[in-house]
């Protein structure tokens, strides 16, 4: 009776542990300056299209497991972080491209984020995967291209807090370098261009 309850207290104490002092407040920093010359410009429209599973409508951005590995939600501070994230790193990626972002152009990019996670145990991966489609004024698909960005750490004596703060915003810069890339394509160019 005893090793049953001091087993479930340190279950909860490593819990307690792993989620640290308050909900991540994780954010993207941006590697183009906002006033980069840009060629050309588009609308941006970004909307959260990830699985019920991974927190599909909530702020859930992934899930830390504790010392009997039972996994727990984790979710950030703000209840718009998916979509905030990733307009930013959007932003950034088609600033880097020389496309600047504008409300109500004849041309808009419409971004649906199909995974934001972060998951683990004795190590953390945190994934971004987001679906692009270039589309007319009509609504006529003009380009499409999922990107996928990931980041990856042992991390294994870091609150969740500490892991969603870290991973996350890596593997959003990898996604919005793997962004610029589609987005310099020839593809893209003359999509845009048309």
């Amino acid at each position: 009776m005893r090793s049953r309850k001091a087993l479930g207290i340190v279950g909860l104490l490593s819990l307690i542990a792993l989620n640290g002092c308050g909900p991540p407040d994780v954010q993207y920093g941006p590697a183009t300056a906002a006033n980069a010359a840009t060629k050309s410009s588009v609308g941006l429209s970004v909307s959260d299209d990830r699985s019920s599973e991974h927190g599909r409508g909530a702020a859930q951005i992934g899930q830390v497991r504790g010392g009997f590995g039972i996994p727990q939600g984790v979710d950030d501070k703000k209840p718009d972080v998916i979509v905030k994230t990733v307009t930013d790193a959007t932003t950034d990626a088609l600033h880097k491209s020389a496309v600047g972002v504008q409300s109500g152009g004849p041309k808009k990019l419409v971004a649906k984020v199909k995974e934001f996670w972060f998951d683990g145990f004795m190590g953390f991966q945190a994934t971004v995967t987001v679906a692009y489609q270039l589309t007319d004024a009509t609504g006529k698909e003009l380009w499409k291209a999922e990107v996928t960005g990931k980041a990856g750490d042992s991390m294994m004596n870091s609150s969740a807090k500490e892991v969603a703060e870290t991973l996350l915003p890596k593997a959003l810069a990898d996604m919005a370098t793997h962004a610029s890339e589609q987005f310099n394509t020839p593809a893209f160019q003359q999509a845009l261009a048309m």
